[in-house]
């Protein structure tokens, strides 16, 4: 059954929220977490640990994580007693507090006669 859960996941998926996994660890860990209120999550914990992140990492990485979270709760049969609202807030308000420096300026889009220029150096039978 795990096989075919974690089959709905792309591998880029994995590492992401294996990287919030371990981010979780260590802050358990440097703050003294007793290894039993790791899991399952409480909502103070989460909201603490997310907080804690907020500004060094850019909220589309925190809501990452909490999925990250979330998912392995789920595989691994542990309740998810998180409240939805909270957690949504709580990730709104990282987004909104990244720091300017942490994002990247929007560019303009491709045009179609670039692209079509490019489209003259690819090789379409070759992946």
């Amino acid at each position: 059954i795990l096989d075919v859960i974690e089959a709905s996941w792309t591998e880029k998926t994995k590492e992401t929220y294996g990287a919030g996994l371990l981010v979780y660890h260590v802050y358990c860990n440097l703050n003294n977490v007793a290894e039993q209120q790791w899991a399952p999550i409480s909502q103070p914990l989460l909201s603490a640990f997310l907080a804690s992140c907020t500004g060094s990492y850019v909220g589309s990485s925190l809501c990452n994580y909490a999925a990250g979270l979330h998912v392995w709760h789920l595989l691994h049969g542990i309740p998810w007693n998180i409240n939805n609202e909270e957690l949504h807030s709580i990730l709104e308000g990282a987004t909104r507090l990244t720091p300017q420096s942490s994002k990247c300026p929007r560019r303009p889009p491709c045009e179609r006669d670039t692209l079509l220029k490019l489209l003259t150096y690819l090789n379409l039978e070759s992946p």
